[in-house]
């Protein structure tokens, strides 16, 4: 997490009884051994007295950000780099281990950071559950579109052809026979009545 961030999270945290420089960075680091580079810890030094404020600081904000790089370059062949080296940096060590709070725009800010990661965790939840809408929709229509529909006609019945057995050979042929002879007999009697 960063650490801007998490120092507005520990200070919003310590709201009611405040929490010393020295503590903040080291619930930031983890550890009172030294983990900020000098030049990163005097930007968030900077950072600090803009968004904490202190009941009664000794030293006004311009003479802190003087000293906090001399303080640091003291301290910076300490492992444990917060602690008081030379007598020239009294009065910033006593104002930093001071209860400082979060001042209302930095808490205002961290509240706008909160509802700006929920708002994206909403919108992941919210794309995910349209992400499997639109898939089971998908599929209801895949398989709706395959299903065969019963409004088409079905086909009509399956027509079976009769191979020529010898039967219906037999049958035509008596069939074919019976004609012949009464063509013939038609034939006899319009001759005999033809000649009465």
């Amino acid at each position: 997490m960063n650490r801007y961030i998490k120092a507005m999270e520990i200070g919003n945290k310590y709201e009611k009884e405040g929490i010393s420089y020295f503590d903040l960075i080291k619930q930031i680091t983890g550890s009172e051994e030294k983990k900020f580079a000098r030049e990163s810890e005097i930007t968030f030094f900077i950072w600090f007295v803009d968004n904490f404020n202190t009941a009664e600081p000794s030293l006004t904000y311009h003479s802190m950000q003087g000293l906090i790089a001399g303080y640091l370059s003291v301290n910076e062949t300490n492992k444990t780099y917060h602690k008081l080296s030379h007598s020239a940096y009294k009065v910033l060590h006593e104002d930093l281990g001071k209860k400082w709070f979060l001042n209302g725009q930095a808490s205002k800010q961290y509240i706008d950071y909160l509802e700006l990661v929920e708002a994206r965790s909403s919108s992941k939840k919210a794309i995910g559950i349209a992400i499997v809408a639109i898939l089971i929709t998908g599929i209801i229509s895949f398989l709706d579109y395959t299903k065969p529909d019963s409004t088409i006609p079905v086909p009509p019945y399956e027509v079976k052809v009769i191979e020529n057995n010898p039967k219906v050979q037999k049958l035509e042929k008596e069939v074919k026979d019976l004609r012949n002879e009464l063509h013939k007999a038609e034939m006899l009697i319009s001759s005999f009545e033809s000649k009465k």
